[in-house]
């Protein structure tokens, strides 16, 4: 059994590596809120492989959509809210689309 000494520190270490692997990123990106429905324009906040914060405005956000990251590719992640402060939403990742050929040749 870990002391509390230990476990705090421990604590201390996963929430360190967590910060170490979230970018902060500030880029307007699409949101498709339900299938068949115009993308809607969100702003990510800070982005990590285990989910997204983003701040929306002018619309409500359902407890599951699809985030369209452009590149080269499109690419289609889906999340899922896990908290909402105001118009600011943590959400985790569950899964990706396959990317679709970009509009821009």
């Amino acid at each position: 059994m870990f002391s509390r000494d230990e476990s705090v520190y421990d604590r201390s270490t996963l929430i360190n590596a967590a910060i170490e692997n979230l970018r902060h990123l500030y880029h307007i990106v699409k949101m498709q809120i339900a299938p068949g429905t115009a993308p809607r324009e969100c702003l990510i906040l800070d982005i990590s492989d285990e989910g997204v914060r983003i701040y929306v405005v002018g619309f409500d956000v359902p407890d599951e959509f699809v985030l369209l990251l452009s590149g080269d590719d499109i690419v289609q992640e889906r999340y899922k809210v896990i908290w909402r402060i105001d118009r600011e939403i943590g959400a985790k990742f569950v899964g990706r689309e396959p990317p679709q050929l970009s509009m821009a040749s």
